[in-house]
């Protein structure tokens, strides 16, 4: 079995099983799990350590089958969105026309008449929007262990930013997002994610706060920023 994912879980509830297994017996299903998820030949086992085996496989092979099966629906969304922009782009270009800059403008698609994504408009050298005024109506999708998602509404977002006015909201969570995705095997709980959410914020404002710091104080070409990277203290 290819294991993309790169870790797999095991559960507590197995311990009474485990128990009665000698310790070479146990440590015998460990290397088989290993060897298994990284498509090793297999160690030969007894009838009672082979029984237990066959109830880790197949809780491995099920996790293994739900985290692809979120995998592709977030790269089939991805496409999705891209193709959308892709579309109104073409559309603007083809027709002459283009909204107003920052104007919000409802993609649908020319063949089913389905809505299929909201762009924005930014005009050729204007400003572009400030963090606030870009998170406009959107919410972002935080995936969780159990296959779902945590769902930041815009309202959070709203909050989000009045309650860090340092911060880039929407950009830290492309940030927080992207280490979820690159960290499969650290995913949240529902019960955590936010809390999560809230130490990440608060070791970036924290993180900022001591930057303007050093520049305030004329240090700014000495700092060495390195020691407040809070990834070990909010996960």
């Amino acid at each position: 079995m290819e294991n993309p994912q790169n870790s797999f879980i095991l559960y507590a509830d197995s311990l009474e099983e485990i128990q009665l297994l000698t310790m070479e017996q146990r440590g015998l299903l460990l290397t088989t799990a290993f060897c298994y998820v990284n498509t090793l030949p297999l160690p030969e086992l007894d009838q009672a350590t082979s029984v237990l085996w066959q109830t880790w496989k197949k809780n491995i092979d099920r996790n293994a089958e739900k985290w692809e099966a979120t995998r592709q629906r977030r790269s089939a969304a991805g496409r999705k969105g891209g193709l959308a922009a892709r579309r109104q782009s073409e559309a603007n270009a083809s027709n002459g026309q283009q909204g107003p800059p920052g104007q919000a403008v409802t993609v649908t698609d020319t063949v089913t008449g389905t809505v299929t994504d909201t762009v924005t408009v930014i005009e050729k050298g204007s400003a572009p929007a400030s963090p606030s005024e870009s998170i406009n109506s959107h919410s972002i999708l935080l995936p969780l262990k159990n296959g779902s998602n945590f769902v930041v509404t815009a309202e959070d977002l709203e909050n989000y930013g009045q309650r860090y006015p340092m911060l880039d909201i929407p950009q830290v969570f492309q940030n927080i997002l992207g280490w979820l995705e690159n960290h499969p095997d650290r995913l949240k709980s529902d019960e955590d994610a936010r809390s999560f959410v809230s130490n990440w914020l608060d070791g970036d404002a924290k993180k900022s706060t001591r930057k303007e710091a050093y520049h305030d104080a004329g240090n700014a070409d000495k700092a060495d920023l390195s020691s407040l990277d809070h990834f070990g203290t909010v996960l």
